[in-house]
């Protein structure tokens, strides 16, 4: 099994591929043409714990690099898409979170995802 995997190098990715010695990930890096070649894309990549709240550099890594990636894997012959994401992009709930949450962002990082 190969997996086009993107954020290997953050918390997520790194202890995916850690779990998973036998996997054949096929780790994106910056700035790098986008091949996907494999079964599976994980997509983990993200600007998270930033302290400049410039909402246009959260738009290019979470918003635009996602819809490139998804994309990319439409036109390839990859058979799933796993991306995951955040609990701020609804804001800051102490209750269960449904498709029916009506998304109260807070910041850049939650707009932006």
């Amino acid at each position: 099994m190969k997996v086009y995997i993107t954020g290997s190098t953050g918390f997520v990715g790194e202890n995916i591929i850690n779990l998973n010695p036998n996997t054949n990930f096929i780790r994106n890096r910056r700035n790098e043409n986008i091949k996907i070649d494999g079964d599976f894309v994980f997509h983990f990549a993200g600007l998270a714990h930033n302290s400049n709240n410039d909402y246009s550099l959260y738009e290019e890594s979470n918003y635009f690099f996602t819809k490139k990636i998804y994309d990319n894997f439409l036109k390839s012959n990859s058979r799933v898409f796993i991306f995951l994401s955040t609990i701020k992009v609804v804001g800051n709930y102490q209750y269960e979170i449904t498709e029916n949450s009506i998304p109260t962002e807070q910041n850049s990082y939650g707009k932006s995802k």
